[in-house]
């Protein structure tokens, strides 16, 4: 990892000198910039190696070449035990794996410790759980406030407690996240093909990030320059959960690494341009597709609804009618009844 004072370091390849990393920032992404030598890892003085892995005299400094792929804040350590290899490892001294995206609140935490220690501030670093995951109660220890967070670790809405009384907060889970990014290139090149583009970016999504491009939804393009919107959806079969997703999204896009060829243009998302909103498993659900569903049940319901009622209006005012009927019917009768009654007496008197 790069020992400077910049605050936007990054790395990149360089291709022409034997994938060699360069280290620019953010402010001047076109030039390299100077680090300090890499500190050698600080091997105990009395280690003991397992059996049959003698410790070794390491005359070489191997932390020079190495970087960590998917975390540039674990530190660059020497194992001397059989033979002299490097590893990575967090703050806490934990082995990590540079070939798996970091959770996003694991890779928080140690940006924020390692910033901590380089700087020799005080920043506020996240809470992680067993599983790397954010815990559900997020605090400041300077500011004395606690508050509740979701996966993603956006605050969530509601009241805010102290170290001591902190708020009661539930497990949000993460249904999916809407993203939006920006691509540098010109509006025309998606122009009238937007189906296309769709199925190409899902696609894309499948073999660079391997999520299942049935999971990339609600995909649309608007202009300034190309704007994308999306939404990923979780899915447990996946490897990578949508959170640890963003996580690796974001760093390429900030890098500058976010790229998607199309139609034979290569579309770069520009830095810093991606932003997200969460989706949680109590809201409303995300799919269009299943939102479908659920609005076609509705219609159906009400639809049986109303021909319920209309039967039932049309029941009764039959029944009404039957009765009016039945009414009328009865009149008559006794009015004929009391006509003839009047006439045979009528008779008896004359006779």
């Amino acid at each position: 990892m790069c020992q400077s004072n910049e605050d936007d370091v990054f790395c990149v390849m360089d291709p022409c000198d034997g994938c060699r990393p360069i280290w620019r920032t953010c402010t001047k992404p076109s030039e390299n910039i100077s680090c300090q030598e890499p500190q050698k890892a600080a091997v105990e003085e009395e280690i003991v190696c397992p059996p049959g892995q003698p410790a070794q005299i390491c005359t070489q400094d191997l932390c020079a070449t190495e970087y960590c792929r998917w975390n540039q804040y674990a530190h660059c350590v020497i194992n001397i035990c059989g033979q002299c290899k490097v590893k990575f490892v967090n703050n806490d001294g934990e082995n990590v794996d540079c070939n798996q995206v970091p959770s996003r609140c694991m890779f928080e935490r140690q940006r924020g410790e390692y910033r901590k220690m380089s700087r020799a501030e005080d920043i506020a670093v996240p809470d992680c759980d067993e599983d790397g995951r954010y815990s559900a109660v997020q605090c400041d220890y300077l500011l004395n406030e606690c508050w509740c967070v979701d996966e993603l670790g956006t605050k969530i809405e509601g009241d805010i407690g102290t170290i001591d009384r902190k708020p009661q907060c539930q497990n949000m889970r993460v249904k999916g996240i809407d993203v939006a990014l920006r691509f540098e290139n010109d509006y025309s090149i998606v122009v009238n093909k937007t189906q296309l583009f769709q199925r190409e970016f899902a696609l894309f999504m499948n073999s660079e990030y391997g999520v299942d491009a049935r999971n990339v939804k609600n995909i649309m393009i608007t202009r300034g320059s190309i704007k994308v919107d999306f939404q990923l959806i979780e899915d447990e079969s996946e490897t990578l959960s949508v959170t640890d997703l963003v996580v690796f999204m974001e760093e390429q896009v900030n890098e500058g690494n976010f790229q998607f060829e199309f139609e034979g243009s290569q579309l770069v998302a520009y830095r810093d341009s991606i932003t997200f909103r969460t989706q949680y498993k109590d809201q409303q659900n995300i799919s269009t597709d299943d939102q479908s569903v659920t609005v076609g049940v509705v219609c159906a319901v009400i639809g049986v609804l109303i021909a319920l009622i209309i039967f039932l209006l049309v029941l009764v005012y039959k029944k009404k009618q039957k009765c009016q009927h039945n009414e009328k019917t009865m009149q008559e009768q006794t009015y004929i009844e009391n006509m003839y009654s009047t006439i045979d007496d009528k008779s008896t008197m004359n006779m």
